[in-house]
């Protein structure tokens, strides 16, 4: 590919320069390396703005952006995120929110910080403490102000979603973006069941995300399904049906692994950020004793699912590759993580 993009270059034709810049920055990501690709994706960019097509210089700064959300630098993507829909808004004055692929990269970004603030909202009891009596706090529970800008910004990316949706549904009703909508308005419902009202949203997170896996697996397109496969596992455990939890998480892992499978090789040929991200999904589900206090079901078998594997040694390994592939947009949540496990 790349020599492609070098005879491109040499050619000055721009715009068959960014498409191919593109698709190998997005290739990298889904390897799981992510310099390259934040570099690739910057490339695809300069190329696209030389072109002049609109469409190009809109879709590679959301590539751009994507690259930058997942190497961690979420103000450099927020940048990006806001000059591509600037750029939308002037192609399709009628559809100026980013829609399609390009709008869910952006929702995924938005939904960031109410992410982290659900997972550390969940009860949890430091390892080795009394499950009755202990001296550190049972969770983080964001405050009134910090909850009223995640209510905020869940509610916008509903509304970019269903935006996104509508638009879909009333043309090419394309599986891939109707089940990546689908998505995305489960887990602003999932987000919601944990900061606000189990009872109130699961049922609603349940409905979407079961739409996105079903649409998603009618798309044939299995490099994707991570990304419903594990919020699905989340909504199962939060409902305690854990056996379903853990049939997801060991789906995830498969296709995760499928190219590549030999941790002594560090998964490569693999895709190595959904690994990461089914670890610490496992991790967190599994590896972490409920406090009494948590609104969901406690897990009745402290067993955790996975023969051989201890939380310890799964947190480890993505500890590991999120070193290896870059991937710092998981930092944090490790940090957090390690306060319980560690």
């Amino acid at each position: 590919m790349r020599a492609t993009i070098d005879l491109y270059e040499r050619d000055e034709n721009w715009e068959y320069a960014s498409i191919t810049a593109g698709n190998l920055s997005e290739l990298e990501l889904t390897l799981g390396d992510v310099p390259a690709a934040e570099s690739t994706a910057a490339q695809s960019v300069t190329y696209a703005d030389r072109s002049k097509d609109a469409f190009g210089r809109m879709s590679k700064r959301t590539t751009h952006g994507d690259a930058l959300h997942h190497a961690g630098k979420l103000d450099d993507s927020r940048t990006l995120f806001a000059e591509a829909e600037t750029l939308q808004a002037e192609r399709q004055p009628g559809y100026p929110l980013l829609y399609s692929t390009p709008g869910y990269k952006y929702c995924d970004l938005s939904l960031a910080p109410a992410e982290r603030a659900a997972w550390r909202a969940v009860p949890h009891q430091p390892q080795g403490a009394s499950p009755r009596f202990s001296v550190h706090p049972p969770a983080q529970q964001p405050d009134a102000s910090a909850l009223r800008l995640i209510s905020e910004d869940l509610a916008a990316v509903e509304h970019r979603a269903q935006t996104s949706l509508d638009i879909v549904m009333r043309g090419s009703r394309n599986l891939l973006d109707v089940s990546l909508n689908h998505l995305t308005l489960g887990r602003v419902s999932l987000l919601r069941a944990v900061l606000d009202s189990p009872d109130q949203h699961l049922p609603q997170a349940r409905t979407a995300l079961d739409t996105a896996l079903t649409t998603l697996r009618q798309s044939n397109n299995s490099d994707d399904m991570p990304r419903a496969l594990l919020p699905s596992a989340w909504l199962h455990a939060l409902a305690g049906e854990w056996g379903m939890s853990v049939q997801r998480l060991n789906e995830a892992f498969a296709v995760a692994t499928r190219g590549g499978n030999d941790p002594a090789k560090n998964y490569e040929g693999g895709m190595r950020l959904h690994l990461i991200d089914t670890l610490l999904y496992r991790v967190r589900l599994f590896g972490l004793p409920t406090h009494l206090d948590s609104p969901f079901p406690t897990n009745p078998n402290p067993e955790y699912p996975w023969p051989g594997r201890t939380p310890q040694m799964d947190l480890a390994e993505a500890a590991h590759l999120i070193e290896i592939t870059g991937y710092h947009r998981r930092d944090e949540e490790l940090a957090d993580i390690r306060r319980f496990l560690m």
